[in-house]
């Protein structure tokens, strides 16, 4: 299947939206030469007229321009990570308790396990299992 382009995008929703080069040009205060150059897929448009697109067509999902996502694909991708960072701290405590020969109750894992799946869910990083031993044998 083929992946469709930012040009491509950035063409479709001038298209969309009735405008010639030009016209889209004036609204963006640049030249129909460098919307036409984006279009190409020549250029990428800087972050001055990223904002004058979004001021001019305020219900533009820049997201969904920039990365072709859907908003729900991106809620879907979302929510398949979280559940992969749920999952990985979950393997993560159990496999750092049995290493370190502690045993932990039900309430108290849950709560280490919440704990470190929003520390990692926070930083976009991923699971510092030396850093969970750590913290594991630390605990009382």
């Amino acid at each position: 299947m083929h992946e469709i382009s930012f040009g491509e995008r950035f063409k479709a929703f001038r298209r969309q939206k009735r405008l010639t080069q030009q016209e889209l040009a004036s609204f963006l205060s640049t030249s129909p030469s460098y919307i036409s150059e984006i279009e190409k897929g020549k250029k990428m448009p800087g972050s001055d007229l990223l904002i004058s697109l979004k001021r001019s067509f305020p219900e533009i999902d820049l997201n969904q321009l920039l990365t072709g996502e859907r908003p729900d694909e991106r809620l879907q991708n979302r929510e398949s990570l979280a559940i992969d960072l749920l999952r990985a701290a979950i393997e993560v405590v159990e496999s750092a308790l049995k290493e370190t020969g502690r045993e932990m109750a039900p309430p108290q894992k849950s709560d280490l396990v919440c704990a470190i799946y929003e520390l990692y869910a926070d930083t976009g990083k991923q699971i510092d299992r030396q850093r969970v031993l750590r913290i594991i044998k630390s605990a009382r």
